[in-house]
């Protein structure tokens, strides 16, 4: 069933909301900004997860959904972006398993298979630490848009990770970012803007301007090649080069004419990717 999706009607509210009770607003406005309009899989996405190997893993008194496809060699662990699941890797995973690779992936809380109707930047990183311990050791994490943003949230938060490479596609650079233009989209007000800033904080334990993958980059010390679309139309390209930049001996892959979603399903794209495996 797809969740209820956020609309200007919800965005009137939340601003008449505001006027009398901030905190409510606020309540209010970060569930709607943590809450995927989560796509249901495609009968193709069945047939594709229905060759793999379905396990769960514990996340905050919940399971979340994971898949390992037939296939020896050293390990890969897939992790899609927001409002995807585990379905968007059709293309990649079979010339994975043909180089030779045992290839997993998740579906991030409150997407695909797994349960919940929230999700935010440091839940998910949690998800993709878990993940990474019953998958690995490690060959590679590759991840895609927020995928990649937890991505970098998990490997700076658990060092220990036994991840040799990573590959970013689409990194947001920034949760504050997003939530900057999400209020300015649905031109909420500023003491909309305000509260849901504070009732971040409350939930996530940090303010969303720590809640970035170009803060939590430098202190990784792992190979990463990172793949930005020049016209991605979800997430600006300069977010990807801020990720690159700010990751010490990060490699930086611009492509044009894939936009968001297509990055990893282009034979181009696939080539770069395994030739930055095996290096």
């Amino acid at each position: 069933m797809r969740r209820p999706v956020f609309t200007a009607r919800h965005a009137a509210t939340l601003n008449a909301l505001a006027r009398r009770d901030p905190a409510a607003a606020g309540r209010r406005a970060f569930r709607w900004f943590c809450t995927p309009n989560a796509r249901p899989f495609a009968p193709a996405d069945d047939a594709f997860l229905g060759e793999a190997r379905r396990w769960t893993i514990p996340h905050r008194r919940a399971r979340i959904a994971g898949y390992t496809w037939p296939g020896g060699g050293e390990a890969v662990l897939l992790v899609h972006g927001w409002e995807s699941n585990a379905g968007r890797w059709k293309a990649l995973v079979p010339v994975l398993r043909e180089a030779g690779f045992a290839v997993s992936a998740l579906d991030a809380p409150a997407h695909g298979a797994s349960p919940r109707r929230t999700l935010h930047p440091l839940e998910y990183a949690e998800a993709v630490a878990q993940a990474a311990r019953i998958a690995g050791p490690l060959r590679a994490i590759i991840a895609h848009s927020m995928g990649a943003m937890a991505t970098v949230l998990a490997l700076a938060e658990h060092p220990e990770a036994e991840v040799e490479k990573v590959v970013l596609a689409c990194p947001p650079a920034s949760a504050a970012d997003f939530a900057s233009a999400w209020l300015a989209r649905w031109k909420l007000s500023a003491a909309v803007g305000r509260a849901m800033r504070a009732e971040a904080r409350r939930q996530v334990g940090r303010p969303l301007e720590q809640v970035a993958a170009d803060r939590a980059a430098p202190s990784i010390r792992r190979p990463a090649l990172v793949i930005h679309d020049e016209a991605d139309e979800a997430v600006p390209l300069s977010h990807g080069e801020r990720v690159a930049r700010a990751w010490p001996g990060a490699r930086f892959q611009r492509t044009s004419g894939l936009g968001h979603r297509r990055i990893f399903d282009d034979e181009t794209v696939q080539r770069e990717v395994l030739a930055f495996l095996g290096g």
